[in-house]
């Protein structure tokens, strides 16, 4: 580990390089943070994971399973469990108290690019290459319904099952590479190589609507939420950011 003191200053934000960690040979390619701040995990082109103590910045844990380069990692918001997507179109569920291998998740037909889960920790959404959007089950010992979908209860042990429970037809035409889910979970938003962003409402789990930028061959990487102003960022490989109110019909700026 190396640290450095001289900042970048870019506008008015001054960038520093507080330190590097080295553990990955080859590209590192996800980072997620557990929930209480404790830990980074990252995922790199060697397949697997390593998770980093965040005070002595040093690996923890080594964990291994997939295949192919890691491509996404996120966590549940009680932070007991991480679920990783990859180029091997699996994604795999980890215990993140005990950093245990728990389950894989089959069915997509290209590398997974983002999972997300929804606020309440219910549902776990995966997209992927094959333009394609799986819903997981992943509530705790309990059983509920929605109002599409009679969903199956929990394990005996009071864990998952994390079976699945509906592949959504999807509008977009070329690979799904992002997607976002509000903190009210009342919307899911995807993005895809064909350059647009499809709106969903997860009461139902429909496309409600389709946001097209002006550009047509635009590949968009990021969709993040911006929650006091009620918008949706899109970045793509156009170099742009676009801001889209989420009670609108498209792109405001």
């Amino acid at each position: 580990m190396s640290s450095e003191s001289n900042p970048a200053k870019r506008g008015d934000v001054v960038l520093s390089k507080y330190t590097s960690m080295c553990g990955n040979e080859l590209a590192t390619t996800a980072l997620a943070f557990t929930p209480d701040g404790e830990s980074l995990v990252s995922g790199s082109a060697e397949s697997g994971l390593l998770v980093w103590s965040t005070t002595t910045r040093r690996v923890t844990n080594r964990l291994e399973g997939h295949f192919d380069w890691v491509l996404t990692l996120t966590f549940t918001s009680c932070g007991s469990f991480m679920v990783s997507g990859s180029k091997d179109w699996t994604a795999k569920v980890w215990d993140a108290v005990k950093w245990k291998y728990i389950d894989t998740l089959w069915g997509h037909k290209a590398p997974v690019t983002q999972c997300v889960f929804t606020t309440n920790d219910e549902v776990l959404v995966t997209v992927a290459g094959d333009c394609t959007i799986r819903l997981w089950n992943c509530r705790q010992a309990r059983r509920q319904q929605l109002r599409v979908f009679d969903i199956m209860g929990a394990s005996p042990t009071g864990q998952p099952n994390w079976r699945m429970l509906t592949e959504l037809p999807s509008s977009h035409t070329n690979r799904i590479t992002c997607c976002a889910v509000t903190r009210d979970t009342k919307w899911f938003f995807t993005g895809a190589d064909d350059g647009r962003v499809a709106v969903w409402d997860v009461s139902r789990w429909e496309e409600k609507r389709m946001w097209t930028p002006v550009e047509n061959e635009l590949v968009l990487t990021i969709c993040a939420e911006d929650e006091r102003n009620h918008v949706i960022l899109s970045g793509g490989t156009d170099g742009r950011l676009r801001v889209w109110h989420i009670g609108s019909r498209g792109c405001f700026y």
